[in-house]
């Protein structure tokens, strides 16, 4: 049986997170595209467990981590055109596929924005570090990011699992 294919109009509150999230990558761009001639030669290129930097590599790298947090944007910009092509856990029909194609592209724009500001901060703490002016992370970098990654996808499953008149 084949999906019904809808446009989902955005909300307000979904233009708010997508401008969120284009800004912060746009910043991330710019500052690290400033920063960049400044830098040392050898920067922070992985981060323990404990949010303290554990292995150092060229600057270059710097551009790898710039380069997968667009990608992934792009990714995830693109996949939200086609809601009816995501996987349910609900059959998806002419009566419900509003709700769940609404439901699972506001997921994946709080994803986006997630994932963004997660990758915008590594980018900042990496070139913070490399000019001495920070120390890490942070114990708490982890915990907070593996939360809020898995926090939206669990609420979102929730929700769409939940029957609703």
């Amino acid at each position: 049986m084949s999906r019904p294919i809808l446009k989902i109009e955005l909300t307000t509150l979904d233009w708010i997170v997508e401008a969120i999230a284009a800004f912060a990558l746009l910043g991330s761009v710019i500052y690290s595209l400033m920063m960049y001639p400044t830098l040392p030669e050898k920067i922070a290129t992985h981060y323990g467990v404990d949010g303290k930097s554990d292995a150092t590599g060229s600057k270059s790298t710097l551009w790898l981590l710039i380069g997968l947090t667009v990608f992934l944007y792009g990714v995830l910009t693109i996949a939200s055109r086609f809601p009816h092509k995501f996987n349910y856990l609900t059959a998806i029909t002419e009566k419900n596929a509003k709700r769940q194609y609404t439901s699972s592209l506001h997921m994946m724009r709080l994803l986006k924005l997630a994932i963004v500001l997660i990758f915008t901060y590594l980018t900042y703490i990496t070139i913070s570090l490399a000019k001495d002016n920070d120390s890490g992370l942070g114990s708490w970098f982890l915990p907070i990011t593996l939360i809020s990654i898995f926090g939206i996808i669990i609420f979102y499953i929730i929700k769409s699992s939940t029957k609703q008149s």
